[in-house]
C-alpha cells in the first residue's frame, strides 16, 4: 500500500530533529517501509493528524519494557502470583480447544 500526499512547496519549511536509539530507528524504518512510507513522510502525516485532531490522535500511555501498560502488567503479575499460590484453581493443560471449552462449560 502506498500513500501520496501533496506538499505545498510555497509554504515556508522548517526542520525537526528527533533523537531515538539506532535500534528503534531501524525497526521503525522497516515497519514504515513495509507500508510504503519513509520516516519523514510518517512524521509529516503524524503532524497533520495531531493538528486535525487538536491533540494526539491515539491514546498515549506509558508502557513497560514488555509492551504492556502498567495496569496490564500489574494484573498479569497478580494473576501469576495467584496461580502460584493456589495451584488447585488451575485447569488444563488441554489437548485441543474443544476440551478447553468443555472444561469451561462444566
Amino acid at each position: 500500500m502506498h500513500f501520496a500526499y501533496y506538499i505545498d512547496m510555497t509554504v515556508a519549511q522548517t526542520n525537526i530533529q528527533v533523537r531515538i536509539s539506532a535500534s528503534d530507528k531501524k525497526k521503525f524504518a522497516k515497519i514504515l517501509d513495509d507500508v510504503g512510507l519513509d520516516i519523514p513522510s510518517a512524521f509529516r502525516i503524524f503532524v497533520k493528524r495531531v493538528i486535525a485532531a487538536k491533540g494526539v490522535p491515539f491514546r498515549a500511555q506509558k508502557i513497560t519494557e514488555n509492551g504492556l501498560t502498567f495496569e496490564e502488567e500489574e494484573e498479569l503479575l497478580r494473576i501469576i502470583a495467584e496461580a502460584k499460590e493456589y495451584p488447585e484453581k488451575m485447569i488444563g493443560p488441554f489437548k485441543n480447544s474443544e476440551s478447553l471449552i468443555k472444561s469451561l462449560n462444566s
